[in-house]
């Protein structure tokens, strides 16, 4: 039997493709200012976050996933806006989008 990595991220382009979602997901938060739509994007990073913050999670990343994906998971999660704190949301969105592309290569990382 097959074990799969954490996140089923095996390739550079898996990862760039999974960035990608949480790229649009930060761009629509940035475009609707929804609480919905920011709501949305925290609650998959969380959910993102929550798999590899554990030590059984870190052991089962393979290593496209433990040399892009989660450090830019882990600070884009990190530098999150707030649900309570709408006056920031720019701000903190503007952070995600800059975490999210830090290692991407079409975006200069």
């Amino acid at each position: 039997m097959k074990v799969t990595s954490l996140y089923g991220i095996e390739t550079d382009d898996e990862c760039w493709s999974k960035i990608d979602e949480l790229l649009e997901l930060t761009h629509r938060a940035q475009r609707t200012r929804s609480k919905e739509a920011v709501a949305t994007l925290k609650e998959r990073l969380k959910e993102y976050y929550d798999l590899g913050d554990t030590v059984s999670g870190r052991s089962r990343m393979s290593r496209v996933e433990r040399t892009l994906f989660w450090p830019s998971i882990s600070e884009a999660y990190a530098y999150g806006p707030k649900l309570n704190v709408p006056n920031k949301w720019n701000e903190k969105l503007s952070e995600v989008e800059y975490k999210l592309k830090k290692f991407h290569p079409a975006h200069g990382g």
